[in-house]
Order: C-alpha cells, then structure tokens, then sequence
C-alpha cells in the first residue's frame, strides 16, 4: 500500500471531519446521516 498515492484524498477526508467535529463543538447545524448495511 503505498501512502502517498491516496494523500490528497486522505487529506481532504480529514480536512472534512475535521470540519464536521468543529461544527458539533460549536452547535453548528449538522444533518444526521443512517446507511443501511448490504449483505
């Protein structure tokens, strides 16, 4: 596996979350998501 072949991608996935976390923290307004697991 090599790292550096998927970082940006990876870094803006972090960048997302890091987002959303921040979001919670400061009650922004944040949609809950349910997916459904496929067997």
């Amino acid at each position: 596996y090599n790292h550096a072949q998927y970082l940006d991608g990876r870094r803006e996935m972090l960048q997302w979350y890091a987002d959303y976390m921040d979001s919670l923290e400061h009650g922004g307004n944040v949609v809950h998501m349910v997916f459904e697991k496929h067997a």
